[in-house]
C-alpha cells in the first residue's frame, strides 16, 4: 500500500508538471528554470519507476517505462542548451511516462479503474503541480529581477482556482458515490460519521480548506508585489496538499473512492 500510494504521489505530479511550466515562455523565465523543473520531474518518475519495478520486476509495462526514462533522459541531456526544443519533446514523453506509471500503481490496487478514477489522479497531479510551480517561480524572481509579477499572480490565481475545483470534485465524490462501509454498500459521505473517516476529515480541513485560505492570501500577496511573503506562503500550501494528497490517494487505493 505504502508504495503504490508512493508511486502514485510522483507520477501524478510529474506526469503533469512538464505542462504547467509552459505558462510562462523560455524567452522571457530564462532556460535555467526549464532545466530545473524538467529535471524535478524527470527524477520523480524516475523514482517511482524505480519503486515500481522492485516492487514487481515482472510488471508488463517495465519494459515501456524503462525506454521512456532512457529517452527522456536523453533528450534532458542533449536539450540542455536548447530547452525551447527539449522542452517541446520532453512534454509528451514525461505525460505517456507518468501516465504508464499512475496505470501501474492503479492496476496493483483497483480492479478496474474508471474516468472518476483518473478523473480524481489527474486533478491530484493537477493542484500538486500548480502550487509546487507557483512557488518555484516565487523564488525565480530572485534571478530575474525583471521578470513581470503578472506571472506569479497567474500562478498563484492557478493554484487557487484548481484547489477549487478539486474541493468541489470531493464534495460531489462523497455525495453522489457509494463505498463498502461495513460489508454493505453506503453513501460516501456517512464515512465522515465513522472512526476511520478521521483521516479524511484531516484531508478536508488541512488538505483543501486551510490551503485555499493560504492560497487566496499568496494571489492577494503577489497583487502588492511581495515576492518572498507570497513564496512563503506557498510553502506552506505545499505541504498542506502533499498531505492532502497523500490522504486522498490513501482511500482511492484502499476504497476505491475517486477523491
Amino acid at each position: 500500500m505504502i508504495n503504490d500510494l508512493t508511486v502514485l504521489l510522483l507520477s501524478q505530479f510529474a506526469g503533469v508538471y512538464p505542462v504547467i511550466i509552459w505558462l510562462v515562455p523560455v524567452s522571457v523565465i530564462k532556460s535555467g528554470f526549464v532545466r530545473f523543473n524538467l529535471g524535478l520531474a524527470t527524477i520523480m518518475l524516475g523514482l517511482a519507476t524505480l519503486l515500481t519495478s522492485l516492487q514487481s520486476p515482472a510488471m508488463p509495462m517495465k519494459g515501456w517505462m524503462l525506454g521512456l526514462g532512457g529517452v527522456s533522459l536523453v533528450v534532458l541531456g542533449l536539450g540542455w542548451h536548447r530547452m525551447r526544443i527539449a522542452q517541446a519533446i520532453l512534454t509528451p514523453l514525461l505525460l505517456l511516462w507518468g501516465g504508464l506509471l499512475c496505470q501501474q500503481a492503479l492496476d496493483g490496487r483497483i480492479a478496474q479503474a474508471d474516468w472518476a478514477h483518473w478523473m480524481a489522479v489527474i486533478w491530484g497531479g493537477a493542484v500538486l503541480a500548480a502550487v509546487m510551480y507557483a512557488m518555484v517561480l516565487g523564488h525565480w524572481y530572485l534571478n530575474v529581477a525583471e521578470l513581470p509579477i503578472g506571472y506569479l499572480r497567474q500562478a498563484t490565481r492557478l493554484a487557487l482556482l484548481l484547489l477549487a475545483g478539486r474541493a468541489a470534485w470531493v464534495a460531489g465524490v462523497l455525495v453522489v458515490t457509494q463505498a463498502e462501509l461495513g460489508l454493505r454498500l453506503q453513501p460516501a459521505y456517512l464515512l465522515l460519521t465513522r472512526l476511520d473517516g478521521f483521516i479524511l476529515w484531516i484531508g478536508l480541513l488541512m488538505g483543501l480548506a486551510a490551503p485555499l485560505v493560504f492560497a487566496w492570501m499568496a494571489m492577494r500577496t503577489a497583487r502588492i508585489q511581495s515576492t518572498q511573503s507570497a513564496t512563503g506562503l506557498l510553502y506552506v500550501v505545499l505541504i498542506l496538499v502533499v498531505m492532502g494528497t497523500l490522504i486522498f490517494d490513501g482511500y482511492l487505493l484502499e476504497l476505491e473512492l475517486p477523491l
